[in-house]
């Protein structure tokens, strides 16, 4: 497979286009952020004053009753604490509070005396070379709509920020932290209507420290007035089947629901239980310990490697035409889940959050692919194509690895195919090529998968 590589950088500057999904104190103000910026000490403010009778029971809003409301502001103020924000500013709809590395939440509230020192090497596969770095950001991208510097100095990292408007549209604060399987929480549209998840993945049973995949980007529309979801394409590091299922997962997502943008953004999640009572994405709970400051999770993917072209099609693949990626990667070192982004380290999950579990000595499966959400009807998967349509028009997964011992040594991977809807997603696997294992998978979903 001869792929030319269009990179996403690890700065993720951009400019604001829409709404920069800030709190108001009512929530029809929260809605209509475009022409407002609310600064970090405001609207911890606003959380602490606001009611129940704000949220419950308004248009738009899931959130079950007080009680439910009551814990999502008290998770809310317990996560920022006493944090000293430096600046704040907005992107892809959504606003980044810059917060010093010893103040974040899992640093805080998992009650870590110090932060881990990064991998000295990265895993990668051998003879992988990675392109030059991306154009620097133009000086009109600095700022964001509102004036605000984008960025967060040396000794902070850039959190987005948790806001009540975005957690009164789950029902209940374990719902908001959820990701699945099975239906598990992620707005089901009625009580009586549960949602499931559809899968077009490749999986390799293997005793592992860690995976790597370069993973293409792509848009994908999703139609929430149909009852579509999500959809995305990760990587997930597994316990399976040691129970109970532990993961480290990362990658894109369309998830407008959550996000409020229709850009796919970058993820990572994790659970410690199969999904039961343990996980969340990115920062939204106490796990994740970030420590790169230039890399937003929750962010969508950046303009600036592509100076040429500023519309929203920038930084995401297109049928027949640029395709983009990113090099994402997990690793097992001193205790640490690192997670690698563009090689480098942002962050990592602490293996006391599995509890003493499988996940805090090694890996049994890695896990490659697509997965898509929905009730009665699912979404798009990459790029809406299926496997066969081939380079350039189905999403793709390369250069897939795998870490053989602690020392970061690995093998490239022996794929299996797993299609669980045939109808409207598949994936076609290629074990041991150059320039490596990789996969093209995806599909137009429907109402009949």
């Amino acid at each position: 497979m001869n792929l030319r590589r269009w990179r996403a950088s690890a700065l993720f500057f951009s400019v604001l286009l829409g709404s920069a999904g800030a709190i108001g104190s009512q929530p029809a103000q929260a809605q209509n952020a475009s022409a407002t910026f609310v600064p970090f000490y405001s609207f911890l403010r606003i959380v602490e004053n606001a009611a129940p009778n704000d949220y419950v029971g308004r248009p738009g809003n899931l959130v079950s009753d007080a009680a439910a409301f009551s814990s999502m502001r008290q998770h809310i103020l317990d996560m920022y604490g006493n944090a000293h924000v430096a600046n704040s500013y907005a992107l892809d709809e959504q606003v980044f509070d810059c917060i010093p590395i010893a103040e974040q939440p899992s640093v805080r509230l998992l009650g870590l005396t110090k932060i881990a020192p990064p991998p000295p090497n990265l895993p990668r596969p051998p003879g992988f070379v990675s392109p030059p770095p991306a154009p620097q950001i133009g000086p009109d991208q600095k700022v964001d709509a509102f004036g605000n510097s984008i960025g967060c100095a040396d000794g902070f990292i850039p959190m987005r920020r948790i806001t009540l408007e975005e957690l009164s549209r789950f029902r209940t604060l374990r719902e908001f932290f959820e990701k699945g399987p099975d239906g598990a929480g992620q707005f089901e549209p009625t009580p009586s209507v549960a949602v499931t998840h559809k899968y077009a993945v490749s999986t390799q049973a293997v005793t592992n420290y860690g995976a790597f995949t370069t993973i293409n980007i792509w848009k994908p529309d999703i139609d929430t007035a149909k009852t579509e979801v999500f959809s995305l394409s990760q990587f997930w590091v597994t316990s399976y089947p040691n129970t109970p299922l532990q993961t480290v997962e990362g990658g894109w997502q369309a998830f407008p629901k959550k996000y409020k943008t229709a850009k796919s953004v970058l993820f990572i999640y994790w659970t410690a239980d199969n999904y039961l009572t343990t996980g969340c994405y990115n920062l939204d709970c106490a796990a994740f310990v970030q420590t790169n400051k230039s890399v937003e999770l929750g962010a969508g993917f950046p303009p600036n490697h592509c100076l040429d072209q500023v519309d929203d099609k920038c930084g995401y693949s297109v049928a027949g035409g640029k395709q983009y990626e990113f090099e994402f990667a997990a690793y097992l070192y001193e205790g640490n889940w690192w997670l690698a982004y563009e090689g480098l380290p942002i962050g990592y999950y602490p293996i006391g959050i599995y509890q003493g579990g499988p996940l805090t000595t090694v890996s049994a499966q890695i896990e490659f692919g697509g997965e898509t959400l929905g009730a009665t009807a699912w979404p798009p998967m990459g790029s809406g194509k299926f496997a066969s349509a081939g380079l350039k028009h189905a999403a793709y997964q390369q250069t897939i690895y795998y870490v053989t011992d602690t020392s970061g040594d690995g093998a490239f991977a022996n794929l299996t195919s797993l299609q669980l809807s045939p109808s409207c997603y598949t994936d076609a696997i290629f074990n041991n090529t150059s320039p490596g294992t990789y996969m093209y998978f995806g599909g137009p979903g429907g109402k009949d998968c």
